[in-house]
């Protein structure tokens, strides 16, 4: 029965040739943060900020900008602090 509750070793996938994050931990390659960041930018222009806003406030401004760029993270900054009424046209 104790054999029922041992701890079994973890399984890791490979990450493949990812770049030591600050804190001594693996992050994602350059291939990867270019990906991410091309992703974001593509949702960023159609209106959906969600990638970055979670990593923002998951990871705070500093990470979020190493990840995606303080370009993209001022915009989305910009994009979601607006009002949520916005006017469409002259009346």
């Amino acid at each position: 029965m104790a054999e029922a509750f041992a701890p079994q070793p973890q399984q890791h996938e490979d990450l493949g040739d990812a770049t030591p994050a600050p804190d001594g931990t693996q992050g994602p390659g350059e291939q990867e943060l270019a990906q991410l960041r091309a992703t974001a930018w593509g949702e960023f222009m159609v209106g959906d900020t969600t990638h970055v806003v979670m990593t923002l406030n998951t990871l705070g401004r500093p990470a979020t900008e190493r990840i995606y760029g303080a370009e993209l993270v001022q915009h989305v900054r910009k994009l979601a602090g607006g009002s949520s009424l916005m006017t469409i046209g002259r009346r």
